[in-house]
């Protein structure tokens, strides 16, 4: 802004004013350098807006691939010894390299849209030098302009032209910043809504105590934060002293609800189970609710 008021004076002082004829009609532009640098920032800004409007939204999904395959590998580091015990590597590593396409993927997008940006850019500081000298060469040939006002025109045109394409200049870091702080507003309304659901208690899963059933489940379900239930309805009871395992509904095609069963080398003892230290849950991403996790009895 100091740049642009001090320059804009400056600018106008040395470009006067300029006659033109429309129609038949002479209209005389005062300041018409002024003018000229205000359009061309306003079409090169409206150029970069139009370009780079994806930018944002790729910033904000290269972010959240980031996040999602940097959690899965933490998850790995920490689960390996559950992950080794219930053979899940295959699994995991399909995983993982399906969350580091996902990041290959965003970072390309970011690319695309940032050399763009980069085009536009690029091109408004090439031309804008130019135009001035165009503009004035009508009264620089008609001795209105001497040789030196004109250069003293072009450089105040440029200072001008930069003070008013700021926003074209940093474009891509302001997107950044608009993609980090839609993550920020998302995860405080997150934490809103889970604020209000515990205050409210709202399908919530209500525990109680049962004379005979040493676990019993009846009509719970679970639901992701999109509304897509992962079980829904369950209805279970297990006696004191006894087992039960059921299949994985569609929904957790992937999730091993129990623990195999195998006995490995010589002298290993048939039916021995082998259970992880700490539970092992088997998701994909850090948005989506978990599912039930992998137990052994």
């Amino acid at each position: 802004m100091l740049s642009a008021a001090t320059f804009i004076v400056v600018l106008w002082t040395v470009g006067g004013a300029v006659t033109v004829e429309i129609a038949g009609a002479a209209v005389t532009v005062p300041g018409f350098l002024v003018v000229a640098a205000a359009v061309y920032a306003a079409l090169a800004s409206g150029t970069m807006f139009l370009i780079g409007r994806r930018l944002i939204a790729a910033s904000e999904r290269k972010s959240q691939a980031e996040a999602e395959y940097r959690y899965g590998l933490t998850r790995l580091r920490e689960d390996a010894e559950g992950i080794a015990l219930l053979e899940g590597e295959h699994e995991e590593r399909r995983g993982a390299e399906r969350s580091f396409r996902a990041v290959v993927g965003a970072w390309r997008d970011v690319c695309l849209q940032s050399m763009r940006t980069t085009v536009v850019s690029q091109t408004s500081g090439y031309t804008a030098p130019i135009l001035p000298i165009i503009l004035c060469a009508p009264k620089f040939l008609d001795g209105a302009l001497t040789l030196g006002e004109v250069m003293q025109a072009a450089s105040a045109f440029v200072l001008v032209q930069s003070a008013l394409n700021w926003m074209v200049d940093n474009y891509p870091r302001l997107a950044e910043w608009v993609a980090a702080a839609r993550r920020v507003a998302a995860l405080d309304m997150s934490l809103a809504a889970l604020a209000r659901a515990q205050a409210e208690r709202a399908g919530r899963i209500e525990r109680g105590d049962h004379p005979h059933a040493a676990l019993r489940l009846r009509d719970v379900s679970v639901l992701r934060a999109d509304g897509v239930a992962l079980v829904a309805g369950a209805e279970l009871s297990i006696m004191p002293g006894r087992s039960s395992s059921s299949p994985a509904p569609p929904a957790l095609a992937r999730a091993r609800w129990c623990a195999r069963s195998r006995a490995r080398g010589p002298g290993a003892a048939a039916g021995s189970r082998f259970v992880p230290a700490r539970g092992y849950w088997c998701c994909r991403s850090a948005l989506t609710s978990r599912p039930v996790r992998c137990v052994a009895s």
